[in-house]
């Protein structure tokens, strides 16, 4: 006589694994969650939110990505997308719930780099047909660099007064990939953009990047703006500063970049070992200082 039948065990389903998903975010303080989270809800989980994960196949991955190229999703935003599924199902073999990930191999859509930069009539076009709330996060970008989420998640106690002007202490980025600067000055324009909202609270009141992105692509629309992402700004700001004749090392300090130096790392060791002060505070100081005049 057979004894008791013992269940294979069975995998957890995308939608109960995430919690394992977050915590490792959390302990390490990836204090930028909101992209993952819109992600997840907005296209992984009513796709796969009910599939064991054990059950994911290539060929689920490939009818994914060609479901959101048919969408018109960027190939850019679905490599964003992709991520997040890889960094999932990764994260399930390391814990055991899973044997492979059998996603790690398939091809994904090879995202062109940009290089467009805004036009100075293109911006006041944006400008004049723009609310007030939306041109102060455009202001903010063009004139620190930031990228979308860090500007809307800023608040009033990373702002610091200092003897040479006001500054803004940032947390650090959720990831290596996206370098963010520990503390950027703020010249007049972006100063003013930051605190025209006197009445407390959250700076901003579009506190998502979703909405932003919304707000932005109806914007350009009507300005008859075409082909400007709100990260062109980013590239904007980049491209003023090497107008004005900033050198690379200052621009990649604000941008949060790390330069890249030779075989052996050295100029990424030197900068290691470079902790700032006076004169190198004035030198970003000098440079934020020159955009006030070069844009609009």
């Amino acid at each position: 006589k057979q004894g008791p039948r013992i269940a294979a065990n069975v995998s957890p389903t995308l939608r109960e694994f995430l919690p394992t998903y977050w915590q490792p975010l959390k302990i390490q303080k990836r204090i930028d969650l909101r992209r993952p989270e819109i992600i997840l809800e907005t296209h992984l989980l009513p796709r796969f939110g009910d599939r064991p994960l054990d059950s994911l196949s290539a060929q689920d991955g490939l009818a994914y990505i060609s479901a959101r190229l048919e969408a018109g999703a960027a190939a850019g935003t679905i490599r964003k997308e992709w991520g997040v599924l890889m960094r999932i199902l990764n994260l399930a073999v390391d814990f055991e719930k899973i044997d492979r990930n059998r996603l790690k191999r398939v091809q994904l859509p090879e995202a062109n780099k940009r290089t467009r930069v805004a036009t100075v009539d293109e911006l006041k076009a944006i400008q004049a047909l723009g609310d007030a709330e939306t041109w102060r996060v455009v202001e903010i970008a063009l004139h620190t660099g930031l990228r979308e989420a860090k500007i809307l998640e800023i608040e009033r106690s990373w702002m610091q007064l200092r003897d040479d002007g006001w500054w803004l202490l940032l947390p650090p980025a959720r990831s290596a990939l996206k370098g963010t600067p520990g503390e950027i000055p703020l010249n007049r324009v972006a100063l003013a953009a930051l605190k025209s909202d006197l009445n407390g609270g959250p700076i901003f009141h579009k506190r998502t990047g979703d909405a932003l992105n919304k707000a932005w692509a109806r914007l350009c629309k009507r300005s008859q703006v075409h082909d400007l992402h709100f990260h062109d700004l980013r590239h904007t700001f980049t491209t003023q500063l090497q107008n004005l004749g900033v050198p690379l090392e200052i621009r990649s300090a604000l941008l949060g970049h790390r330069l890249r130096g030779d075989s052996l790392g050295s100029e990424t060791m030197t900068a290691r070992y470079s902790h700032g002060g006076h004169g190198w505070n004035q030198q970003l100081r000098r440079a934020v200082t020159l955009l006030e005049t070069a844009i609009l």
